[in-house]
């Protein structure tokens, strides 16, 4: 299964020709998340930009510790990029996460509040974007 997700990754890269492309940093540990950081570090060695996004909800779902020693452990060889004010959208992020009814209630809903304001120091909603060293 790797290796076809990761061939079919690599050839509509390779046919769009994006300047960037994102990947879940699997903090949380969910399998396809998981499935996807490995393939997407694997596709940055062969010279893809590829940049990570922490995954939310389920940076909220584990403890402080966890969450710091897989931040640790995932994040080896990256540096924070960037740090995207998402105050003023935040809402509409909420909104359109709602769509996914099978994934998303109140509760996940509020834990991206939540961790956007955490990252924010409690006045700004924030988003990290991590990448590699240049």
């Amino acid at each position: 299964l790797y290796d076809e997700i990761r061939l079919r990754l690599k050839s509509i890269i390779v046919d769009l020709l994006p300047t960037t492309t994102y990947f879940p940093l699997s903090i949380g540990n969910h399998l396809d998340h998981t499935l996807l950081y490995l393939i997407a570090r694997d596709l940055a060695a062969t010279g893809f930009n590829i940049m990570f996004y922490e995954d939310q909800p389920y940076t909220e779902e584990i403890s402080h510790h966890e969450l710091q020693q897989q931040l640790t452990e995932k994040t080896k060889g990256l540096i924070i990029i960037d740090e995207v004010d998402i105050t003023d959208c935040l809402e509409m992020k909420i909104e359109l996460a709602s769509i996914y009814k099978s994934q998303y209630d109140s509760t996940y809903l509020n834990k991206l509040r939540k961790y956007a304001f955490k990252i924010g120091n409690d006045d700004r909603a924030i988003e990290r974007i991590w990448g590699y060293k240049k």
